[in-house]
């Protein structure tokens, strides 16, 4: 019995509703766009940190996702947006997901 892989977005399963069924199960991902979800991942899992308290490195580390998350920027290749875009993502549909998903977080 063949299994389905993970892909790159395993470690972080709430990825996954964001993600376009065609790039979980395409194994000839670029390694840019393998960096680009690696760094989408990453933010991810910023906020999805157990609750308490969000002070000092704590939360300028959120502070830092908020705003590259609400950033519009595509002047940097690692953008937000231009990540969305290498991974053919809608900026404002993942943005309205990790807000439903993260709303204590994310105000």
């Amino acid at each position: 019995m063949h299994e389905e892989p993970q892909g790159r977005y395993g470690a972080c399963p709430e990825v996954a509703p964001l993600v376009p069924e065609q790039m979980l199960r395409r194994s000839c991902c670029t390694p840019e766009q393998r960096l680009m979800a690696a760094v989408l991942e990453d933010a991810m899992r910023e906020l999805e940190r157990p609750g308490g308290q969000w002070y000092g490195a704590r939360a300028r580390r959120l502070a830092e996702v908020q705003f590259w998350l609400e950033s519009d920027d595509v002047a940097w290749p690692f953008s937000f947006v231009n990540v969305c875009e290498a991974l053919d993502l809608d900026p404002g549909e993942v943005r309205s997901s990790l807000a439903r998903a993260h709303e204590p977080v994310l105000r």
